[in-house]
């Protein structure tokens, strides 16, 4: 049995969708501002804010460590660490 689903934005394969590129932005931090990027999708009006500073990131509103984060997003860009450093998989 086949189950067949219309696709929509959620549904639809990540390959299909915002094949447009994206915007990066930059602003420094100011007083008790943190500094930011701000990336934006070049086809509809999603964006990602990611905040940081010496000791952690800010995804989205998720705060973690930086090393949290390496642990996370490192494999998904198909990077390992060797000794001190970084190199691509």
């Amino acid at each position: 049995m086949v189950l067949k689903m219309k696709p929509t934005k959620s549904s639809a394969p990540v390959s299909n969708l915002h094949k447009e590129k994206f915007c990066v932005y930059h602003k420094k931090g100011a007083g008790k501002r943190m500094p930011r990027y701000l990336l934006k999708c070049g086809c509809c009006d999603e964006n990602l804010e990611i905040y940081y500073d010496e000791e952690g990131l800010e995804i989205n509103g998720v705060n973690g460590s930086i090393e949290d984060w390496r642990e996370i997003l490192l494999p998904l860009l198909r990077i390992e660490k060797k000794g001190a450093g970084f190199a691509a998989k």
